[in-house]
């Protein structure tokens, strides 16, 4: 399934589809310890294994009809994180995920792009919930899944870590 670029526009932020030209911002995120601290297994990334995660994201796209957009801060033009839709294959659910800069940290870029996120979902899918995942030492990303209306469902161990698992159901036109 060839997918045209699809583009989200936000006050702060614009939502679009990872291009090969991303990848140097994007290293310089997904390799910095702070960040991936919080992220999948843990473990640092090199630039290699960061490549991978971007073209698996441009892959969901082509294979899924969704999948997950760079986040471009308006102001700057930079790419400051990552923020969509992914199956997760070991609960046969669509998860809400999202990386940030940590530069950008505490500033509601999370919130806006992830909120953007949600509402696309609710307009272009059919789906009925969405999950997400923190770590318990994440509070902000907690905090955040909460603030945006996920309800804390269990906690799971995935990626040899203890995950909390959240819900949200997906209104009609959100």
């Amino acid at each position: 399934m060839e997918m045209d670029n699809i583009y989200i526009n936000t006050k702060r932020l614009v939502m679009r589809q990872f291009q090969d030209d991303d990848i140097n911002q994007y290293i310089s995120i997904m390799t910095n310890p702070n960040v991936t601290q919080y992220l999948g297994n843990r473990k640092n990334k090199t630039s290699a294994e960061v490549l991978g995660i971007m073209e698996k994201f441009k892959k969901l796209w082509s294979e899924n009809g969704y999948g997950v957009w760079a986040v471009i801060e308006k102001s700057s033009g930079k790419i400051i994180g990552h923020c969509g839709y992914m199956t997760v294959e070991e609960y046969g659910e669509v998860e809400l995920l999202y990386a940030f800069d940590e530069n950008y940290w505490g500033k509601g870029f999370a919130t806006e792009a992830a909120k953007a996120a949600i509402e696309y979902a609710s307009l272009h899918y059919n789906w009925t919930k969405i999950i997400a995942m923190a770590y318990s030492g994440n509070a902000a990303s907690n905090h955040i899944l909460k603030k945006l209306g996920f309800w804390y469902d269990k906690e799971i161990t995935l990626h040899g870590g203890r995950l909390k698992l959240y819900s949200f159901n997906l209104p009609n036109g959100y």
